[in-house]
């Protein structure tokens, strides 16, 4: 019996691409997705390998061309690896249950170990305070930037998109930003009073004043690319030898936060993820911790029993 290919069943590979970014709920998922399928889709056309009709064979061979010191810009890293594979997986596998293919051909593929503790560049608590003067002297806009990602650990997705008519208050009687988490989740934000001293000085000075997105440019709301290199800017004359970016400045928050002594959930709950075994990829002092516990049991087990 001769099986059809998906290409000789005339199945639109461009079209099953499409459907599948669509059904992802967030924004920055459908572009991270769409990037990424992109990128492997132009391989395919390369090397002549309809989408649909690949095999283990074919998806090793990206990613050793991914890998290989003769890619153009370089070879990627581990965790890059490890997302585009996870990202040519989830096609697939939406492709096998939409019916044009049976097998997923990235199921078993080899895959990299991705270490516990993020590479990612922070800062630590004197380098932060340094930026956040820096972020002053570089003037209001990217004050307010600065202080929210940094004394809230928000995505910069979460910053940007956010309006001033989410400004609000907690039950607590706090200043509070209301955001739309990463998977369409809500979250709140609040605001400390120092904090949102800087923030309202900047919404309040702008033409706008507090009406529309809560950091803006001439042109409307601020983008990702735009408030990642206003970051980096000032990042690089405090951290000239470390490179920061808003998702540096979330990592910072928790690192900060862990290392204070903050509970691992109510991290995980100021980060607004759904698993604390993500959250503790923040914790990059976590192999010295545990002290207090040691002492506690030790203190426990030799104290006489009543």
């Amino acid at each position: 019996m001769t099986i059809e290919t998906a290409t000789e069943r005339r199945v639109d590979a461009g079209s099953l691409r499409n459907e599948w970014v669509l059904a992802q709920r967030s924004p920055r998922t459908r572009e991270t997705y769409n990037r990424i399928i992109g990128l492997w889709f132009d391989w395919c056309r390369a090397n002549d390998v309809p989408p649909l009709d690949a095999r283990r064979r074919d998806v090793d061979a990206y990613r050793h061309h991914i890998r290989g010191p003769h890619r153009v810009g370089g070879p990627v890293a581990e965790e890059t690896e490890a997302q585009y594979l996870a990202t040519l997986s989830s096609f697939y596998r939406y492709a096998s249950e939409e019916g044009p293919i049976e097998v997923n051909p990235v199921a078993n593929v080899r895959r990299p170990k991705i270490a516990n503790i993020s590479r990612r560049h922070y800062l630590t608590l004197e380098e932060a305070r340094a930026l956040l003067a820096a972020s002053v002297a570089d003037g209001p806009r990217a004050a307010a930037l600065v202080h929210l990602l940094l004394s809230t650990g928000a995505r910069v997705s979460e910053v940007c998109n956010a309006d001033c008519s989410n400004i609000g208050w907690t039950d607590e009687g706090e200043r509070a930003l209301l955001v739309v988490r990463k998977g369409g989740q809500r979250g709140e934000l609040p605001i400390l009073d120092h904090y949102w001293t800087i923030i309202e000085a900047y919404l309040l000075e702008r033409p706008q004043g507090m009406v529309g997105p809560v950091i803006a440019t001439t042109h409307g709301r601020m983008v990702r690319q735009t408030a990642y290199q206003l970051v980096r800017n000032i990042a690089d004359t405090v951290t000239p030898t470390k490179r920061i970016g808003p998702h540096s400045l979330r990592h910072t928050a928790a690192t900060l936060a862990l290392d204070d002594g903050v509970p691992i959930q109510e991290v995980q709950g100021m980060l607004g993820h759904s698993q604390p075994t993500t959250t503790s990829r923040y914790d990059r002092h976590r192999d010295r911790r545990g002290g207090s516990a040691f002492r506690s049991v030790g203190a426990l087990l030799g104290s006489e029993p009543s």
